[in-house]
């Protein structure tokens, strides 16, 4: 998929520097232009020259509340594999006035740091450059959607496309592997991910950034998929969410809103849907089989992408 600059890019790319990354304006100005730039590239060849060349950061530049969590970590064991998926903005494909809709996910960590995801992937391929999975920060797009792969997260985001303008956002801005030194009983090394730590989800600067995104891009609505990043969300204005089985009513979606009504711009319409990643097929099944669903066209990922299209309808 092809994505753009946002209208708001200069202020999202300033919430980055203030919050994640430490830099001056213009390293996210070139990873930007290089993540659209690879995002037009149909080539093969030309997708791994890309992938070889994107630019990366030093683990120093990391915001302090980050940091200070690493070095933690370092103290008994190792972290590694340090990668970002920043926001992307995706445009409507035939509406150029279409509305924004704002998806937050947690999508999963970049590949474990074995041989041979070292060689394949794109948070690794640059090495050449002097990338060094313990000191450097690669960095990508949720979803690899810039690939334009026609995977089921390609189908579910661009069922949305065709009426959206989609901006996608991960809760947590960084992730990496914690070697804890074990291996499994056929002697596969066991890595630790971030997003185990307690400390690291309940750090206030992943809720900052997501706050702050939410006010810079008023979107339309917010659609987040998966427990975490409905949790993350919704956990800012301490609500909860609830269980899956208990949301038949609404046909298994859960329904909520950001922000409060005296503000013009809010408040927001949340939709909370199971992860749209097949580990999540228990909980998918329920929203596909439910009763109120039934008239709604498409199978699988497509009829899923079309109920939550439905339920973004009645905001119209």
């Amino acid at each position: 998929m092809e994505i753009k600059l946002h209208s708001q890019h200069h202020k999202i790319i300033k919430l980055l520097e203030s919050n994640l990354i430490n830099s001056d304006h213009e390293f996210f100005e070139t990873i930007y232009k290089e993540l659209v730039e690879f995002s037009k590239t149909d080539n093969t060849d030309e997708l791994l020259r890309r992938k070889g060349n994107l630019s990366f950061a030093d683990l120093s530049n990391l915001n302090p509340s980050f940091l200070e969590i690493v070095n933690k970590v370092n103290e008994t064991h190792t972290a590694l594999s340090f990668a970002s998926d920043l926001p992307i903005f995706i445009e409507c494909k035939d509406n150029k006035n279409a509305d924004t809709i704002m998806i937050c996910a947690m999508d999963s960590l970049p590949p474990e740091p074995n041989d041979k995801n070292l060689k394949n992937h794109p948070v690794y391929t640059n090495r050449k450059k002097g990338f060094d999975p313990k000191h450097k920060i690669g960095f990508w797009a949720p979803f690899s959607l810039i690939e334009n792969n026609n995977d089921e997260n390609y189908i579910f985001f661009n069922e949305l496309l065709k009426y959206y303008n989609i901006y996608v956002t991960d809760i947590y801005k960084l992730f990496f592997y914690i070697d804890i030194n074990k291996s499994n009983e056929n002697g596969k090394q066991i890595f630790k991910k971030s997003n185990a730590l307690n400390n690291f989800r309940k750090l206030k600067a992943h809720a900052n950034i997501l706050a702050e995104e939410i006010k810079i891009v008023n979107p339309k609505c917010i659609i987040t998929l998966g427990n975490n990043a409905s949790n993350a969300l919704l956990m800012i204005e301490n609500k909860k969410i609830a269980k899956w089985v208990d949301c038949s009513e609404t046909g298994g979606l859960q329904i909520n809103e950001w922000g409060k009504k005296t503000d013009t711009k809010l408040p927001i319409k949340i939709i909370s849907i199971p992860h749209i990643s097949g580990a999540a097929n228990g909980a998918k099944s329920l929203i596909l089989e439910n009763q109120l669903h039934k008239n709604i066209a498409g199978k699988n990922i497509i009829k899923y992408a079309n109920i939550v299209l439905h339920e973004l309808n009645k905001t119209a």
